[in-house]
């Protein structure tokens, strides 16, 4: 009788944890969407694949003005996706890891993983396949080059205030070939 008592007890108190968990996941779901309203920019981003409303959150949360990184390379530094040369007085150390947003490092990645397995068509995932099939990319490779592109797209449109055409980047690409 003792040992259904506790495991009452202790499946009560889960319960209250998992209704005050879904209460509080839903204030937080209803302030992102009145932030998504206010905020073009936060609608721009969630609008690319992969990005999300959280990872839209996180990135105008973090970056605030998008003017502060004057080209695509600090940004990358400071999204954690590229290395950089340690050089002083002309002589080259290797590279190194720089200091970055571990929290933009994830979105981004996660991003990148999310258009991967996506089912939609769409220009990032046609991106990737091009890096695997033609460019022979290895896998890892091919998904860190994906996170970058992702990166450096989510910067212009920040630094635009315009949503993304992915109608430009197919223009682009004939232009080249």
């Amino acid at each position: 009788k003792l040992e259904g008592t506790a495991s009452a007890f202790v499946l009560q108190g889960l319960d209250k944890q998992i209704e005050s968990y879904e209460v509080e996941k839903a204030r937080y779901e209803k302030t992102i969407k009145t932030l998504q309203r206010k905020h073009a920019v936060m609608r721009h981003l969630d609008a690319l694949t992969g990005i999300g409303e959280i990872g839209a959150l996180k990135i105008v949360a973090r970056v605030v003005d998008p003017k502060r990184f004057p080209d695509r390379g600090k940004w990358l530094a400071y999204c954690g996706l590229v290395m950089i040369e340690a050089v002083s007085g002309g002589k080259s150390y290797g590279w190194k890891k720089p200091r970055y947003c571990r929290s933009l490092k994830s979105v981004f990645k996660t991003a990148a993983l999310a258009v991967i397995h996506s089912q939609v068509k769409n220009p990032f995932k046609d991106y990737y396949n091009y890096l695997l099939e033609d460019k022979r990319l290895s896998e890892q490779n091919a998904r860190h080059a994906l996170a970058r592109r992702i990166a450096v797209v989510a910067l212009g449109v920040m630094k635009s205030s315009k949503p993304f055409d992915p109608e430009r980047i197919s223009k682009e690409k004939q232009l080249a070939a």
